[in-house]
Parts: structure tokens; sequence; C-alpha cells
């Protein structure tokens, strides 16, 4: 066990940790080591959660347990997925605002902060592991999506042929 436990220092030695572990051949560079290893206890940075029998599971950083668990193509395709989110949102919230869709707009800035708001806070805290955070934050992705489609389709004829 660490004497800096829940200390801005053992947050940064357990990323440098994950780092390493990484870096150290081809296949995990690119692929990470998966879902099943506990990555706290592979860096020797367990220690028991209060009120548990179970043991830290996460980096405390979103971007450092994605790249841990699935290597660097992972973390491209996280990358990749929320780019398309914010590229669509922040396009159909400027086709949105000064029209008639406000409720659109409203929608898509409701579900841009909630997003945004929760990557920055993942990105230093484990909010993304539990399903308390993750549901909300899935669904307000696919909303915003959702929300960001409708914006750029109305007005366009439907086709009716059959």
């Amino acid at each position: 066990s660490h004497a800096s436990v829940g200390t801005n220092h053992w947050r940064l030695d357990f990323w440098q940790s994950i780092f390493k572990e990484n870096s150290r051949d081809f296949f995990t560079f690119w692929f990470g080591v998966g879902n099943g290893p506990n990555l706290a206890i592979n860096h020797g940075f367990a220690y028991p959660v209060q009120g548990s029998i179970t043991t830290l599971r996460s980096a405390h950083s979103v971007i450092l347990t994605v790249f841990g668990r699935f290597g660097l193509l992972g973390l491209l395709l996280w990358a990749w997925v929320h780019l398309q989110y914010f590229r669509n949102v922040i396009s159909a919230l400027r086709m949105a605002q000064g029209s008639e869709r406000t409720a659109y707009a409203l929608g898509l800035w409701i579900s841009l902060g909630y997003v945004t708001v929760t990557v920055v806070n993942a990105s230093f805290d484990v909010m993304l592991e539990s399903p308390q955070t993750a549901i909300w934050y899935w669904f307000m992705v696919g909303a915003g999506l959702a929300l960001s489609r409708m914006v750029r389709n109305q007005g366009v004829p439907v086709d009716t042929r059959p």
C-alpha cells in the first residue's frame, strides 16, 4: 500500500504506471490488457474501499482506464466517438439557435453541458465506471445525437414513396 493513498501523488503514480505498462510491448500498447484484470492490483495501487470487501479497480481517469484496458486503438475509438458527438451537437446547435427551434436548442444545450461536464469530471474521478452516472451519460449522448438529427432533418420533405 502506498503512503500517499488518495492524494494527487498517488493518482499521478498510478497513471504513470498504467502508461508504462501499456508501453512495454506492441500488443499491450495497441490493445491494452482487457476488462478482466484489476488495474489497481496489477499496478500495486489497490486499497480497500471504505465499507466494502472489494478493492479499487479504476485509475480515477476515464482516459487512462480506457487506455489501460483497450490500448491506443480503444482510446482513439473513444476519442472519435466523442469528437463525432461534439461535432454533430454543436453543428445542430448553430442551426437551431435563432430560429423557431428553441426547444431543440435547449435540449442540445442540456445534453452538451451534461456530456462536457461528465467527461471533464471523469478525467479526474471515477464517474463512468458506475451505472449511476454511466446510464445518464450515455442517455444524454443519445439524446443529443437524436436531437441533432431532428434539427438537421427538420424542414426536409419526407420520402413517402413505397
